[in-house]
Order: structure tokens, then sequence, then C-alpha cells
């Protein structure tokens, strides 16, 4: 039961310059089964976005609504009718007190009621109250769309005559999302609608523990509501003179499989993250990731997908390398996306046609990187196709800082054991936490329960990794500052002659002297740890 509105409708609503590509996708879709969200006792963080209460809709009543139609020739309605402006809809009436939609008999489908302009980016709830005018009762359902009118989600839930209280959830929303609420079949009834953003309290990390040179474990006190904790460790790469970064380096080692490259292991979710990396449609071996192209037929396509990178470096070139096992002449489509203009586009892209006979090595050279892109790999065959040793790198400068997510690992307790690999060992290295908690929904024919969705908490500040026994987070902090860099000189001010000390953020004393005033060395970027007799100071060399 997919509901299209028509384009003519479209023109006449709201979107007077909207191009006919983006019309297109402006549809009111149902989905195939009603969704019920499951929210348990627990209290989350909700903060309402907007509250109508359709308290102005003063004429007509339930029984007799107005006739008179509130939507203008361009869908806009009176801002006098709500208590926040910029709502618009399609046959919107007056019911003493409530708002009356009713079917259109020139667009032959029924009336919708959409809300201002808002910022959902994250977890939302809608909420309000619905009555069928049919005794025998109808679906009713929203859609959540950007700024241009383009559906984000969709979902329905069935009402009867009587007044239904009615609840969806979504995280499909964006700093500008529209929202609008209708029926299906019947002229319907709407009153109290909420819109809330919800999320979790952010976690608390408390002291790590276990640490060594290349290793610690991260705590952080329990937050209620979570089922579990994302954790991301970042590396901060400081170039000692030109060379070749790489932001992957995958040798696949440690994927465990008994599939084989004849029969290989489809993943049922069809889909997987590994290292960052998002693969749709993957099929595994031992100590490699493949994708299927078993649907290429109906336009899905197996692909691997980097996460988002800042690819500025070497003029935004980035070289794409891997090993790959698959039916001769198939070919895969490599393109870097960048987002220019505030979504993303096709910067660059290659061919390659696989060589089949085995494994065989191939690189790709990609240009227009920017600042927001990422590689996309993607397989435009029908059989399976093997990858290995995939690497993305470019050239960067003596001095140029790149940061990248070295790690993401999504866990239930309250505690991580980290280890380090050595290829990180001169780079600084911080971490960050979001709490997660997981939406449900009941399929009404089946009772299963699955997730709709997420509610995620605020990201934690930075937390910089600790080894060699020397903390860089829980140092004493002094109100006032005793040490500062100048152009990569460390100044310190020292009128008692104690001793200093300074640390790296490997816990390694690499400066120390008797003297006051400025130290007699430079110092490269970095965190270091300044010790002044009882006195201790975290600093940044940028």
């Amino acid at each position: 039961m997919l509901k299209r509105i028509t384009l003519l409708v479209l023109t006449v609503l709201l979107m007077p310059s909207m191009m006919l590509e983006a019309q297109s996708k402006f549809i009111r879709k149902k989905a195939d089964r009603s969704v019920v969200t499951k929210e348990d006792s627990r209290e989350l963080i909700e903060t309402v976005l907007l509250t109508e209460d359709f308290s102005n809709f003063t004429a007509g009543s339930e029984e007799a609504p107005d006739g008179t139609r509130l939507d203008d020739a361009d869908g806009y309605i009176d801002d006098s009718y709500f208590n926040t402006p910029g709502w618009s809809g399609l046959e919107v009436y007056q019911a003493g007190g409530c708002a009356y939609i009713t079917f259109s008999e020139e667009y032959g489908e029924t009336g919708m009621i959409i809300t201002p302009l808002l910022n959902t980016e994250g977890a939302v709830y809608i909420r309000c109250r619905m009555r069928s005018e049919s005794p025998y009762g109808d679906y009713v359902g929203y859609n959540i769309c950007n700024e241009y009118f383009e559906p984000m989600d969709s979902n329905n839930a069935e009402i009867s005559n009587e007044w239904t209280e009615v609840s969806w959830f979504t995280s499909a929303g964006l700093e500008n999302s529209y929202i609008y609420i209708y029926s299906y079949e019947s002229n319907v009834f709407i009153d109290d609608i909420e819109i809330s953003a919800c999320s979790l309290s952010t976690p608390t990390f408390t002291e790590e523990t276990n640490i060594t040179d290349n290793s610690f474990t991260a705590n952080w006190e329990s937050v209620d509501e979570a089922d579990s904790y994302i954790f991301r460790l970042y590396a901060q790469h400081t170039a000692a003179a030109d060379e070749i970064y790489y932001y992957a380096d995958n040798d696949f080692s440690d994927v465990i499989s008994e599939g084989t490259i004849e029969s290989p292991e489809v993943v049922a979710e069809m889909a997987m993250d590994y290292n960052n990396w998002y693969i749709y449609m993957p099929a595994l071996i031992n100590g490699s990731i493949g994708v299927t192209g078993q649907y290429s037929v109906y336009n899905q396509y197996g692909l691997m997908q980097s996460p988002v990178l800042d690819l500025t470096s070497d003029n935004g070139n980035a070289v794409v390398s891997f090993t790959a096992y698959g039916p001769s002449m198939d070919e895969l489509s490599i393109s870097l996306f960048s987002n220019a203009d505030g979504y993303y586009d096709i910067a660059s892209n290659k061919t390659v046609a696989l060589e089949g006979e085995g494994w065989n090595e191939y690189t790709v050279e990609l240009s227009g990187g920017m600042e927001d892109s990422y590689i996309e790999i993607k397989y435009l065959g029908s059989g399976y196709v093997y990858f290995d040793n995939l690497k993305l790198s470019q050239n960067i400068s003596e001095g140029e800082v790149k940061v990248n997510n070295i790690q993401t690992d999504e866990i239930e307790t309250a505690s991580l054991d980290v280890v380090v690999d050595e290829k990180y060992a001169d780079d600084i290295l911080f971490y960050q936490l979001q709490a997660v908690k997981y939406v449900w929904a009941t399929d009404e024919y089946t009772g299963e329960e699955y997730i709709v969705g997420e509610i995620l908490s605020e990201l934690t500040e930075v937390r910089y990794a600790p080894t060699n026994g020397i903390g860089v987070n829980d140092v004493d902090m002094m109100s006032e500052e005793f040490a500062y860099f100048n152009d990569g000189q460390l100044n310190i001010y020292n009128p008692n002659n104690l001793a200093v000390f300074v640390y790296n953020i490997n816990g390694v004393c690499v400066y120390s002297s008797n003297d006051n005033g400025t130290a007699r060395r430079y110092f490269n970027n970095g965190i270091y740890i300044v010790k002044i007799g009882e006195k201790t100071m975290k600093i940044i060399n940028k």
C-alpha cells in the first residue's frame, strides 16, 4: 500500500521551485507492518521541540467541522491558528479544538498536516492523538523529510473511530526536517501533537587501569538507561618527514570463517562493519571479506565503503590498492565521494576489470578529496568478489597532522581493554564514548520484536590515552599557568629554581632542568606533562 503524492500536489505545496527529480522522491509510504514503539520504564532525557494543541481551532466541532479550508493555494496556513508559526497542509479544517483532515477530491487522496521546519537531528518521538471518521478505523502515518521534502523515514499505525494515542519513533531526522501526518483512506481528526528529541546521559570516564607501554583499560560509570556503549579510539599523527599516510591497511587476518571461495559465509543481516568500513551484502571466507553481486539484476550492488575522512592532503589525491579474487572481466567501480555543497557527490571514479585466475593486485588513483570524503568500491558483477590487503593512502608533508579513527567497539560493559598497534607508538592517542539505547518494535503478525532505531548520548569530551604509568587526564591542573609554548619552544615560570620535568604522552621524560625561564630545547607537536615541585600541568604544543 504505497501511496504517492502527485507531482501536481507537490507543485502546489510549498515547493514552487523544486526540481522534478526531487519531487519524484516525495512519497507517502505505508510500511508492510504496523510499528508500535516499546518504551520501557527507565527515564530518558527528552527535550520538547514542538507542541500543538489546536486550541486556536475554535470554529466548528467534531460532530460538525467548520467548512472553511485553512490551507491556501500554496499549502500555507495562517500562523494565527498555531502556537508555533510555519505550519502547512492540505485539506485542513477546524473542528472545535482539534484539526480535521479530509479527503481531497481534487487530488484523489487524503490530506495532511505538515509541521514547521525543525531540527530533528538524532532520535525523535512523534506523539499525537488521532481519530478516524470511519467506523472501521484506518491506518495513519507520518513521513520525516529533509528541507527539500525528500523522505528520510516513514511509518504507520492503526487507529479506530475512538481517539487513539499514537507514538512513532525515528532516528532519521536532520538539522532541517519537516514531519507530515496523514491517514490512508478516511477523514481523520488530529490533536495534541508533541515532537520530542530524546537522548541518554553522557557517560563519565574514571581513571584508566592496567596501564602498560601499549595497552590500558578504559573505565567509565554506567549509564542506567544504556543498552551498550560505542568506544572510539583515535590516533593523531604528525609527519616527521614527507611520507605516505595510511587511513586503512587491512589484511583481514582476523576474519575467521568456514566459508570458501566456492561457498562463502553469507551474513544474514546483509551488512556489517569492519574497522569502520561499511560492507553491504558481505560474503566471508577465512582471511578475506568479499561481496556478492547476486542482486545486481535489481540494481542492488555489493560494496565496501570507507568512513568519512579528511582527504584534503596532496591536493585531494588518494590511492586505493588491494588484491582481489573474482570472475574474469567482471568490473569494480571505485569512487571518491566528496561533500562540496551540503551533499555527497562523486568527485572521481575509476572502473577496474578483474583479471580472473586467482588473486591479482590493483591500484587506483582518485582525485577530488575534501574535508568530508569517503571511498566506495562497488562490485558490478553477478558472482562473488573477495578482497585482501585493502589500503587507502595519501602523500602528506612534513609537519602535517592527520587524525584517524583506528578502533571502534560496541560493548555492554563499563570498561574495555585497549591494545594499541605498535605502528601508532609515536602518535597521540585519545578516545571518546557514547551511550546507546535501542528502541524496539513488535511485529503485529508474528509477535517478534526487532530494533527500529537507537537513542544516543552526547559524545564524551576527548580523553587522552595513558601509557607507562603517567596519566594526562587527571593531573592537578593549576589555576595559574606556569608553562606555555611559543613557536615550539617551551617557556616555564620557575622563580624558585625547583626541579622541572617534562613528560611526553607516553610518560617518557623528555626534558629536565633546575633552571627557571625558557626551556633549552624545542618540542614536537603533542601533549606534555610539566611538573615543577608539587605542581603539575598538562600543556599542548600545536
